[in-house]
């Protein structure tokens, strides 16, 4: 389970919904972790390159506006590549991710976007 967690013991938004599966409800007791994590990360800062491939996952320059929110973007980047992960500040969410890759003559684009959340 991610951080340690047991099945079953997560606390948190998740731990009243009996309904959830037990990795999903553990996932949701780390968002807090995750927002304040996300919190401390700086605007550029690179936080891995991978020493054979050149790949890059660095904290994008500008943030991302999507439906009127601000989100902190995540940049995983390679020579043919560029894939950008936005994550809402306050719950730490993912609710954004889009890629550009090139194949010889070929672009292609691709955009996914939250639109809502049942509970």
């Amino acid at each position: 389970m991610p951080g340690g967690l047991t099945p079953g013991t997560a606390a948190g938004p998740a731990a009243a919904r009996a309904d959830l599966p037990a990795d999903i409800a553990a996932w949701l007791a780390l968002m807090p972790e995750l927002a304040t994590a996300l919190a401390a990360l700086k605007a550029g800062q690179v936080l891995d390159t991978d020493p054979i491939t050149g790949v890059t996952v660095s904290v994008a320059q500008t943030p991302l506006n999507i439906d009127g929110k601000q989100l902190l973007v995540l940049v995983h980047e390679g020579q043919s590549f560029r894939r950008l992960y936005g994550y809402d500040r306050q719950s730490g969410m993912l609710t954004y991710v889009g890629e550009r890759s090139q194949d010889g003559a070929a672009t292609v684009q691709i955009e996914l976007r939250l639109t809502g959340v049942s509970r």
